[in-house]
């Protein structure tokens, strides 16, 4: 290959790699948060004060908020377990979440992306026995990043029951609740539009999938000409929410449930560990999609 050949072909590859977005992120001074941005997603995360939390997740491109932001005093969501002293539901069971005591730290690479780690958390009678471990990876998708969690149990004692995550609190897509739209797979046909800051507790907590839940998905959009998909409409932003599950499927059960004080919603996606075994590790089996585009469900 001649000189000139090889410098095209260097110019080449070095313009493909320089096109695709890269993972950053950045320490807030304000609100002492970290923000996480993949192309046109952002996503804010607390301080490992409050446990990480998400705080908000924009699309940048339209510069719009799909989170509601109350304060710091307010815990945000990410994840939530619930363990176990006997292998039937008739045990003791415990929760832990991103916010209980431990040793949190992050540790961040542009390739692999943002690692959360919530080390030495307590079971009764059982110090230290838990390590959580949360990744944020980009996608080569544009604008997707992939969402896993990692719990690692020494407990001798406790087994994992079941694992909600990821578990966000959203809000009016920009405050505006007539045009922030939820489009589910549930059976009831799921487009709920105007209902998701009221009390909706028990009216989308019970997606299972395999069951009412037909597909994987949800889309969170802001519409412009009503929550159903119209042609012609002008495509705003909007929010995918997904399980990328490889055969086998892994079972799983969607909840929207109703943060009325703080006019949020809460979505949670609840994952469920094939042995129910003290000191067995649990290692989510898939990606759980988030990011950001324009347009509505049928986008």
């Amino acid at each position: 290959m001649s000189r000139l050949n090889l410098f095209f072909v260097v110019i080449f590859f070095a313009s493909f790699c320089f096109a695709q977005p890269t993972m950053q992120v950045e320490e807030l001074d304000t609100k002492n948060q970290i923000r996480l941005t993949y192309g046109s997603t952002q996503i804010t995360l607390a301080d490992e004060i409050f446990g990480f939390g998400v705080n908000g997740i924009k699309h940048l491109g339209f510069n719009s908020e799909f989170c509601r932001f109350t304060s710091q005093a307010v815990a945000a969501y990410l994840w939530e377990i619930s363990f176990t002293n006997d292998s039937g539901a008739g045990g003791n069971f415990v929760n832990l979440t991103n916010t209980s005591d431990c040793i949190r730290s992050y540790t961040f690479d542009p390739v692999l992306g943002l690692s959360l780690t919530f080390s030495n958390l307590d079971l009764p009678g059982q110090p230290d026995s838990i390590d959580v471990n949360v990744t944020i990876s980009p996608l080569p998708q544009e604008n997707m990043t992939a969402w896993r969690l990692n719990i690692i149990n020494r407990s001798t004692a406790y087994a994992v029951w079941n694992a909600k995550f990821p578990k966000i609190a959203f809000g009016d897509i920009d405050g505006d609740s007539n045009n922030s739209v939820l489009a589910t797979s549930a059976s009831d046909h799921g487009v709920y539009a105007s209902k998701l800051t009221q009390s909706i507790e028990g009216l989308l907590s019970n997606l299972d999938y395999p069951g009412t839940s037909h597909m994987q998905y949800m889309a969170y959009y802001k519409a412009t000409k009503g929550p159903q998909y119209y042609p012609s409409a002008t495509r705003g932003p909007g929010l995918y929410l997904a399980a990328h599950d490889e055969h086998p499927v892994a079972p799983k059960k969607w909840s929207i449930t109703c943060d009325a004080a703080n006019v949020r919603w809460i979505f949670a996606c609840t994952n469920y560990p094939e042995d129910i075994q003290t000191s067995k590790n649990y290692t989510m089996p898939y990606n759980h999609i988030i990011g950001t585009y324009q347009g509505e469900w049928f986008d």
